[in-house]
């Protein structure tokens, strides 16, 4: 998996996962900015995450195959 289509992966989990936190954060009793650093955390670790794992399964994969 090269790295351009490992970041474009984890560009989607982490937008899916933003939607998701959103539509938890404008519930009516979490304040605007709780509801931000929810959003932004959640992107951020389903972004960081997914590449990261993509990337150490791409380093396992030279000495495996």
């Amino acid at each position: 998996m090269e790295v351009q289509e490992l970041f474009l992966l984890a560009l989607a989990i982490s937008l899916d996962a933003f939607g998701v936190i959103l539509c938890i954060g404008i519930n009516k009793g979490i304040t605007l900015k709780s509801s931000m650093i929810f959003v932004f955390s959640f992107g951020f670790f389903q972004f960081f995450l997914s590449f990261l794992g993509g990337y150490i399964g791409t380093i396992f994969n030279k000495y495996i195959v």
